[in-house]
Protein backbone atom coordinates (compact mmCIF):
# COMPACT_ATOMS: atom_id res chain seq x y z
CA UNK A 1 0.00 0.00 0.00
CA UNK A 2 1.17 3.54 -0.88
CA UNK A 3 0.44 6.03 2.12
CA UNK A 4 0.16 9.22 -0.71
CA UNK A 5 -1.82 7.55 -3.20
CA UNK A 6 -5.73 7.56 -2.55
CA UNK A 7 -7.31 4.63 -0.01
CA UNK A 8 -9.77 3.76 -2.91
CA UNK A 9 -6.43 3.51 -5.51
CA UNK A 10 -4.59 1.21 -3.03
CA UNK A 11 -7.41 -0.95 -2.74
CA UNK A 12 -7.15 -2.15 -6.25
CA UNK A 13 -5.65 -5.76 -6.77
CA UNK A 14 -4.65 -8.24 -9.93
CA UNK A 15 -3.18 -11.49 -9.65
CA UNK A 16 -1.55 -12.20 -12.92
CA UNK A 17 -0.87 -15.77 -12.08
CA UNK A 18 -4.14 -16.38 -10.37
CA UNK A 19 -6.92 -17.76 -12.50
CA UNK A 20 -9.62 -16.03 -11.03
CA UNK A 21 -7.42 -12.46 -12.52
CA UNK A 22 -6.39 -13.39 -15.79
CA UNK A 23 -7.08 -17.14 -17.76
CA UNK A 24 -5.81 -18.97 -19.13
CA UNK A 25 -3.09 -18.36 -17.25
CA UNK A 26 0.62 -17.94 -19.51
CA UNK A 27 1.60 -18.20 -23.54
CA UNK A 28 -1.71 -18.63 -25.60
CA UNK A 29 -2.21 -19.41 -29.22
CA UNK A 30 -3.14 -16.52 -31.80
CA UNK A 31 -6.77 -15.71 -32.08
CA UNK A 32 -7.91 -17.16 -27.79
CA UNK A 33 -9.52 -15.00 -25.26
CA UNK A 34 -8.09 -14.05 -22.30
CA UNK A 35 -10.42 -12.99 -19.39
CA UNK A 36 -8.91 -10.45 -17.49
CA UNK A 37 -10.55 -9.19 -13.90
CA UNK A 38 -9.53 -6.58 -11.16
CA UNK A 39 -11.06 -6.01 -7.81
CA UNK A 40 -11.97 -2.35 -6.23
CA UNK A 41 -13.45 -0.80 -3.11
CA UNK A 42 -16.56 1.22 -3.86
CA UNK A 43 -15.75 4.86 -5.29
CA UNK A 44 -13.72 3.85 -8.48
CA UNK A 45 -15.88 5.53 -11.87
CA UNK A 46 -14.64 3.64 -14.17
CA UNK A 47 -11.93 1.24 -14.93
CA UNK A 48 -9.99 0.07 -18.62
CA UNK A 49 -7.50 -2.98 -19.39
CA UNK A 50 -4.59 -1.51 -21.96
CA UNK A 51 -3.07 -4.34 -24.00
CA UNK A 52 0.35 -3.21 -25.43
CA UNK A 53 2.65 -5.33 -27.34
CA UNK A 54 6.26 -5.68 -27.00
CA UNK A 55 8.78 -4.04 -29.90
CA UNK A 56 11.96 -5.71 -29.76
CA UNK A 57 15.09 -4.70 -32.22
CA UNK A 58 18.18 -6.34 -32.79
CA UNK A 59 19.97 -7.84 -29.52
CA UNK A 60 17.31 -6.91 -27.54
CA UNK A 61 19.21 -3.40 -27.73
CA UNK A 62 15.81 -1.14 -28.09
CA UNK A 63 12.74 -2.45 -26.55
CA UNK A 64 9.36 -0.79 -26.44
CA UNK A 65 5.73 -0.70 -26.47
CA UNK A 66 2.43 -0.06 -28.12
CA UNK A 67 -0.69 0.40 -27.37
CA UNK A 68 -2.88 -1.69 -29.37
CA UNK A 69 -5.99 -1.05 -27.59
CA UNK A 70 -8.12 0.01 -24.53
CA UNK A 71 -11.10 -1.99 -23.43
CA UNK A 72 -13.20 -0.96 -20.65
CA UNK A 73 -14.21 -3.36 -17.79
CA UNK A 74 -17.53 -4.14 -16.60
CA UNK A 75 -18.38 -3.49 -12.83
CA UNK A 76 -19.89 -6.29 -11.47
CA UNK A 77 -21.69 -7.05 -8.25
CA UNK A 78 -19.80 -6.76 -5.19
CA UNK A 79 -19.13 -9.06 -2.37
CA UNK A 80 -22.08 -8.01 -0.10
CA UNK A 81 -19.46 -8.45 3.28
CA UNK A 82 -16.46 -6.89 2.11
CA UNK A 83 -18.16 -4.43 -0.30
CA UNK A 84 -15.25 -4.93 -2.93
CA UNK A 85 -16.46 -4.64 -6.49
CA UNK A 86 -15.06 -6.61 -9.30
CA UNK A 87 -14.24 -5.44 -12.54
CA UNK A 88 -13.74 -7.92 -15.75
CA UNK A 89 -12.99 -7.65 -19.35
CA UNK A 90 -11.80 -9.98 -22.56
CA UNK A 91 -9.77 -9.63 -25.08
CA UNK A 92 -8.63 -12.01 -27.88
CA UNK A 93 -4.88 -11.69 -29.17
CA UNK A 94 -5.21 -12.23 -32.98
CA UNK A 95 -1.40 -11.97 -33.76
CA UNK A 96 1.36 -14.07 -32.63
CA UNK A 97 3.91 -11.72 -30.09
CA UNK A 98 4.85 -10.76 -26.68
CA UNK A 99 2.11 -8.29 -25.02
CA UNK A 100 1.84 -6.70 -21.68
CA UNK A 101 -1.42 -5.21 -19.64
CA UNK A 102 -2.09 -2.62 -17.44
CA UNK A 103 -5.31 -1.31 -15.69
CA UNK A 104 -6.13 2.75 -15.59
CA UNK A 105 -8.77 3.83 -13.36
CA UNK A 106 -10.37 6.73 -12.68
CA UNK A 107 -10.76 7.79 -9.06
CA UNK A 108 -12.57 11.47 -8.43
CA UNK A 109 -11.37 12.53 -11.23
CA UNK A 110 -8.02 11.18 -10.80
CA UNK A 111 -6.41 8.98 -13.40
CA UNK A 112 -4.09 6.03 -11.35
CA UNK A 113 -2.42 3.25 -13.56
CA UNK A 114 -2.09 -0.54 -11.91
CA UNK A 115 0.46 -2.45 -13.43
CA UNK A 116 2.58 -5.60 -12.55
CA UNK A 117 5.95 -3.99 -11.55
CA UNK A 118 7.19 -3.07 -8.12
CA UNK A 119 5.24 0.07 -7.75
CA UNK A 120 1.85 -1.31 -8.57
CA UNK A 121 0.47 2.25 -8.65
CA UNK A 122 0.94 5.59 -10.11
Amino acid sequence: MIASIDSVANSLAHDSRALSDRSPFGAVMAGTTIDFAIESAPGVGRIALVVEKRHLEGNQDHVGYAEIVRVPMRRNAGDPVTTTLRWTASHAFAAIGVYGYYFEAEIDGRTYIYQNNRDLLY
